[in-house]
């Protein structure tokens, strides 16, 4: 296991790599494609917050 030192390191090494890497993970990749198809037709934020598996990307997207 890394300590966190170390793997804000490896990360700050090449930032556009790691984000690279994080994309290409299946469970992202599956995430960000449903958000790019279905973000368009929400119109209201009650719209947004009844989609869960958006709300729940747009969350974590922003670190909260």
């Amino acid at each position: 296991m890394l300590s966190t030192l170390t793997s804000y390191r490896q990360i700050a090494k090449d930032v556009d790599r790691a984000l690279e890497l994080k994309a290409s993970e299946a469970v992202n990749a599956r995430d960000t494609a449903y958000f790019e198809e279905n973000i368009k037709s929400i119109e209201t934020i009650d719209e947004f917050l009844a989609d869960t598996r958006i709300y729940n990307y747009a969350m974590k997207a922003f670190g909260l």
